[in-house]
């Protein structure tokens, strides 16, 4: 299997359903083991990512930064960092500083193989791919200042790891890949155009 054929199944785990069924995983588990307002924090911050992350496209496919290379912001990179990222968050609680560390650091190292995925098959060019990142990242950012100090217990992260690969692996087999990519695309053009940057063009 060459790099470019592994790359292009990689960029599979970071499919909107894939990471939406991810992502209810972990309220759901939160919700299971009592901690229930960290479940609600977790769901809001869920929502507003993908908000963010879909008005983002919105007005960059209407109003694009060509400049920039800057048409639509990765929401591979985007979603992925928040789900992925907020999951090696939970991950690294009650376990040895050592286990954080290396979750910390493979966490981080996905989320950045999925966005150099991105590239690799044209999706995305690296200003959008960095741009979506920072977009999850930020939204992970205030879910963790959000839920300091708040006891969860042992996150189930083999149960996380082997559910994505067989999510993935099954959308694959399916070549089912569900997006709203047209969808956002065409309420671009027909609203973008009334914000102030793209009304003077």
């Amino acid at each position: 299997m060459t790099l470019k054929l592994l790359l292009s199944r990689l960029t599979g785990f970071g499919d909107f359903a894939l990471l939406s069924l991810l992502g209810l995983f972990v309220a759901a588990w939160l919700l299971w083991t009592g901690a229930r307002r960290m479940a609600l924090l977790w769901l809001i911050a869920l929502g507003s990512c993908a908000a963010l992350i879909a008005l983002l496209k919105v007005y960059f496919n209407g109003c694009p930064l060509t400049e920039l290379a800057m048409r639509s912001p990765s929401g591979h990179a985007g979603f992925g960092s928040f789900i992925y990222g907020g999951i090696a968050l939970l991950a690294q609680s009650q376990r040895p500083r050592w286990q954080a560390g290396l979750i910390a650091l493979a966490g981080g190292l996905w989320i950045a193989a999925i966005g150099y995925s991105r590239v690799v098959v044209r999706a995305h060019t690296g200003p959008e791919v960095l741009f979506g990142i920072a977009i999850g990242a930020s939204v992970l950012f205030g879910f963790g200042l959000a839920s300091r100090g708040r006891d969860h217990s042992r996150f189930p992260l083999l149960a996380a790891i082997v559910g994505a690969a067989l999510g993935a692996t099954l959308f694959h087999t399916l070549n089912w890949h569900p997006t709203f990519e047209a969808y956002l695309a065409r309420l671009s053009h027909e609203y973008a155009a009334l914000l102030p940057p793209c009304s003077n063009n």
